[in-house]
């Protein structure tokens, strides 16, 4: 039958008014041009077409064919389109729903006059397929036309099927595709469209019930993104599932849309053109999952002789870290070319060192080797180099010394096992070394007397007398509690790499004893301003809070001159010379000796102090040790105190009690060397102050009496000459002698507030308060 004998046919029965029990009637067209005109002819034909609000009680659901018939009325005409492709894209769920074949097969009252037609378009061999039954019943055989207008053709279709997995790549996926979202989406488009797409693509909550078919019309339900991308990367079929999570779907979706191989798309993720394991990794700490197991997929699809495809091939991604920083001690023998990625990798990943970490350091033989595996960068880090020097020094101090590698590693170590300036005597940067090689060695000399050879400390000069002819017009202290001459070699290389400022002079001095900061408080005898920091002597009594361990201590007594840099630099703003010094040492040795020396018998009428370091008497006893010395403070009580490592009988803790056991504890009070002798260190800022200028007292305000108000001012450093005027009123200056305080007297002024005009030594210098002038007492008079 022609498509326009079948169109005369309807419109007969809807002239006539032809009543029939089975309402629908179905046009089977062969062809896409066929199918538009029917469509043409069917929107002039019927009353209205079947809106989706009939089909679709929401944006995604299955059409109610079944419930059709309830909507229609009894000699209404519509028309019902996308029943072809309902049929081909849900073959199965219609056969066991049957859906469509109860719309088909609705038998109504025999006065309907009404009717519903639907053109199916290619749909022939679904029509007479039994297991549908949609042929089944003879009564309806005149009820389907079979249209041929033309010749059969072949004429193809490809419908995809995207699942709701795909619903947060709806963005990605409209930039390439025309996608149609949900079936109620879809029919509308039915409805629209005058023309049959030759491909479309479909998202829709449904896509589980879809029929994959291949053919002239072929229908791709892609249920998972595995699959999408499998199919769109080039080489997706080396995509193995098991391997592939969501989160590494995710990241490879955007390339699997530009056909991109596997290789490529995992280049682009990572924003690079060459892989560089190495490069990558240093970012892997910001990388999401997805990111991280594509490095893994990588090392999979190209592996590699390298340390990192080692790790990737045998571990998980939870313990990758682990093994990337523990792994190269037990392959490095097989592998040596793998210690330089390792390092490299160490340092980007910034992964922090553990206790296993230094186990597996530690059997390293050679500890130059082993500071290849350290980078100096954490506390932890510098505390194992501490300890692991402390055995060094006992095997090879000079070795330790001219390692270039531990300066670069620790240079704060180096700086401070270095030795002091060539004039300040050998004999005592001999000493000094071989005490710091025991406090990190936490070992004990074996005689006083050969320890303490040639070293004299009361045959320095005292640090007082030194100070005294050091402090220029602009100078302030930093007096450091607990500074022995054991820090003085940091203490410089700190200061050498200022910029502010350089080191005029250093010297050593002697302490007063007994060596406690009570006797050594000069501060307050000197009108200097000062500064004074304690953090220092704190930890040779207390230590690291909670952290008993000695080598923590000593890491933070080393880390804490880059606070005394800082600060020397900060008191630079205000001073062009800074004094530094201290007002004792400490040592470690004597509070070693406390725990492992039998302690003396105390002598009659005296009291044991300090660990038993020194003692006060009321009066010097007959056989004193020969190791005691004689002193007096200020107010005239006597004390002994002890130039060796011996002390007093006396309870207490000082320190650990053997050489394993490395508890924090240093003590003073004693006149041992590096308890008694302090340096000063004399440094100058490299530029000149600014002149600054301030009222005396901060007082700017002057009462008149006898018509002359008079007020006070200080200069930062001392001028020659200075001019003043308020207003119009010139002051008369007066140098009250040291060239920094000036007073002014104002004559004839009268009560307000002035913006002062100072000119000193040529040069305009600005105060921060104006002069306020205030009237003598009841206001209105002179007096």
């Amino acid at each position: 039958m022609k498509l326009q004998e079948s169109i005369s046919a309807l419109k007969a029965e809807k002239t006539n008014k032809v009543t029939s029990r089975f309402p629908c009637r179905v046009l089977l067209l062969h062809s896409r041009e066929d199918y538009c005109d029917a469509v043409s002819s069917l929107r002039s034909l019927c009353d209205r077409s079947v809106s989706s609000d009939e089909l679709f009680s929401s944006a995604d659901v299955m059409p109610a064919y079944d419930k059709l018939i309830e909507e229609i009325k009894p000699n209404e005409w519509v028309w019902l389109p996308g029943v072809s492709e309902y049929l081909r894209l849900f073959y199965k769920s219609e056969q066991r729903t049957e859906r469509f074949a109860k719309l088909w097969h609705t038998i109504v009252d025999a006065s309907s006059t009404g009717r519903i037609i639907i053109p199916l378009w290619n749909c022939d061999s679904l029509w007479y397929d039994t297991s549908l039954g949609l042929s089944t019943d003879e009564r309806q055989k005149d009820f389907v036309y079979s249209i041929s207008d033309y010749e059969a053709v072949s004429e193809q279709m490809n419908i995809t099927v995207f699942s709701s997995a795909f619903e947060e790549y709806i963005n990605q996926l409209s930039g390439k595709y025309t996608l149609i979202f949900g079936l109620r989406e879809w029919y509308d488009r039915m409805l629209s469209e005058t023309q049959i797409p030759t491909d479309y693509y479909l998202l829709t909550k449904q896509a589980r019930s879809v029929s994959q078919a291949m053919g002239d019309i072929t229908i791709r339900p892609i249920k998972t993104t595995y699959e999408f991308i499998r199919e769109n990367l080039q080489d997706g079929f080396e995509l193995k599932e098991e391997v592939c999570s969501e989160e590494m779907l995710s990241e490879l979706f955007d390339e699997s849309l530009k056909n991109s191989s596997i290789r490529d798309a995992i280049l682009h993720r990572f924003n690079i053109v060459t892989f560089d394991g190495v490069a990558v990794m240093a970012k892997w700490s910001g990388f999401s999952k997805g990111k991280q197991q594509l490095l893994r997929l990588w090392y999979r699809l190209n592996p590699d002789n390298s340390y990192l495809c080692h790790c990737f091939e045998k571990y998980g991604l939870r313990e990758i870290e682990e093994h990337i920083l523990l792994d190269i001690f037990d392959v490095m023998q097989f592998h040596n070319e793998w210690v330089a990625e390792y390092q490299q990798l160490i340092k980007g990943l910034n992964l922090k060192k553990n206790e296993i970490y230094f186990e597996k350091l530690s059997i390293i033989p050679t500890y130059e080797e082993r500071l290849a595996f350290l980078t100096g960068d954490t506390r932890e880090e510098r505390i194992y180099m501490l300890r692991m020097v402390g055995q060094w020094l006992k095997q090879d101090a000079a070795q330790v010394c001219a390692s270039k590698t531990l300066k670069l590693r620790y240079p704060l170590l180096q700086a401070y096992l270095g030795l002091m300036p060539d004039e300040l005597g050998s004999v005592y940067n001999e000493y000094i070394s071989e005490y710091k090689a025991h406090k990190l060695a936490n070992t004990l000399p074996e005689s006083d007397e050969r320890f303490f050879r040639g070293i004299e400390p009361d045959s320095l000069p005292f640090r007082y007398s030194v100070i005294n002819q050091k402090i220029t017009d602009s100078t302030v202290m930093l007096w450091i509690d607990g500074l022995g001459f054991e820090y003085l070699s940091l203490l410089l290389d700190k200061l050498a790499q200022s910029e502010d400022g350089t080191v005029v002079s250093c010297t050593l001095t002697q302490a007063l004893l007994p060596t406690e900061t009570e006797f050594n408080e000069q501060w307050k005898q000197m009108s200097v301003p000062y500064e004074k920091l304690n953090k220092l002597d704190k930890l040779a009594h207390k230590g690291v809070v909670d952290e008993p361990d000695y080598y923590t201590c000593i890491e933070e007594q080393i880390a804490f001159f880059n606070r005394v840099s800082d600060k020397v630099n900060e008191l630079l703003k205000n001073y062009q010379r800074v004094i530094i010094t201290g007002d004792h040492g400490a040592s470690r040795l004597a509070a070693r000796f406390f725990h492992t020396r039998k302690g003396l018998p105390v002598f009659k009428d005296a009291t044991p102090l300090s660990h038993g370091r020194y003692c006060s008497i009321k009066t010097k006893p007959v056989g004193v040790y020969e190791d005691l010395k004689e002193t007096t403070d200020s107010s005239g009580q006597h004390y002994l105190v002890f130039t060796s490592y011996n002390h007093f009988s006396l309870s207490g803790f000082a320190a650990g009690k053997d050489d394993d056991n490395v508890i924090y504890g240093e003590v003073h009070g004693g006149a041992s060397p590096e308890e008694m002798i302090v340096p000063v260190v004399v440094f100058d800022s490299k530029v000149s102050l600014p002149l600054n200028v301030k009222w005396s007292y901060d007082k700017s305000e002057a009462k008149l009496k006898r018509k002359v108000a008079k007020a006070a001012i200080e200069f930062s450093k001392e001028i020659k000459t200075l001019e003043v005027k308020a207003g119009t009123v010139e002051a008369e200056v007066c140098d009250t002698g040291d060239g920094k305080t000036w007073t002014l007297s104002f004559e004839k002024i009268t009560p307000g507030a002035y913006n002062l005009i100072i000119v000193a030594d040529g040069k305009i210098v600005n105060i921060d308060k104006p002069l306020t002038v205030i009237p003598a007492l009841g206001g209105g008079g002179d007096f």
